[in-house]
């Protein structure tokens, strides 16, 4: 077959959503002909290696600078407004279409994968398979953090964005053919809501080789990292819910045990401030980065 890949970024394997796109992509590369097409924030930052490794992947790519929007905020509030949430416009431009109907005037494509459903409304030639991969339930998302929310504001801004966006999402996975989603919970979850479309499961998974330890003698006992962004809100909840309810027992029955919260350099100060109160209130050291040989991983679901 012949699969053109649209991604909303560069599906590099640097960090959770980006990983999974990279090794889908890498996947289908190794049983059929792959292109990518893909946008990215700054195009002039992106790694030589990660486009030399993409290019070995693909038989084209294609990658499309991403608008920067300095009235981010602004655009929130009038999309709400309008009753179409901002999420849904971000990565939908003129160029992509235009980039879509060249490589379709082109090249012959069996299907299309949709990597989120943000990015999965674009006009495409009849015949053609579309495949939506959803990352999450974005609905479910924003209604879980307006229930963990305290401030007022923000609560109000995801409970109206999760209602505004359950109609777009079940409305662009239905349109699919297919519908990929990472847990048979999400998959019962979509298939009452779309009981004729076809729903499977493509769970998340770990590089193995990639994080295997090239010198244990350097393992730190008893010792647990998490590496996430701390920008992204149900990171942020996942390390809130296992220092309440998970750290105290660990530490009860282990006293020596050591639990590292690892951040990588970022610009954005919220991360930072997130971290440091769950540090503050759980006396936990916090490093700007730092990559152990643990003998844990933390991966808390709730």
């Amino acid at each position: 077959m012949h699969i053109l890949v649209v991604s909303p970024l560069l599906p590099t394997p640097t960090s959770g959503q980006n990983t999974r796109n990279f090794h889908l992509l890498k996947t289908l590369a190794s049983r059929h002909h792959v292109s990518l097409l893909a946008l990215e924030n700054d195009i002039e930052k992106i790694s030589p290696d990660h486009l030399s490794l993409l290019s070995a992947l693909t038989d084209n790519m294609q990658v499309i600078a991403l608008p920067t929007n300095s009235t981010k905020r602004r655009q929130q509030l009038l999309g709400l407004l309008r009753g179409v949430p901002h999420v849904l416009q971000t990565f939908l431009l003129p160029e992509v279409q235009q980039a879509l109907d060249a490589l379709f005037a082109k090249h012959h494509f069996d299907a299309v994968l949709y990597e989120g459903m943000h990015i999965a409304d674009y006009r495409l030639p009849e015949n053609v398979i579309a495949i939506l991969d959803e990352h999450n339930l974005e609905f479910e998302l924003r209604l879980r953090t307006y229930q963990q929310e305290r401030a007022l504001l923000r609560k109000w801004y995801n409970w109206l964005e999760g209602h505004l966006l359950k109609s777009a999402e079940i409305e662009r996975c239905r349109r699919a053919d297919v519908v990929l989603m990472t847990s048979e919970r999400e998959q019962t979850i979509m298939q009452q809501l779309l009981p004729a479309s076809k729903i499977v499961v493509v769970p998340n998974g770990v590089d193995n080789a990639n994080f295997r330890p090239a010198d244990r003698s350097k393992e730190v006992e008893n010792s647990i990292v998490f590496t996430g962004a701390m920008g992204y809100y149900p990171n942020v909840d996942a390390v809130r819910f296992f220092a309440h309810h998970c750290w105290p027992l660990i530490r009860a029955r282990i006293p020596s045990a050591t639990w590292q919260i690892s951040l990588k350099p970022s610009p954005c100060r919220k991360q930072w401030f997130r971290a440091a109160s769950v540090a503050r209130d759980w006396l936990l050291r916090l490093d700007s980065i730092c990559w152990l040989r643990i003998n844990q991983k933390l991966s808390p679901r709730r």
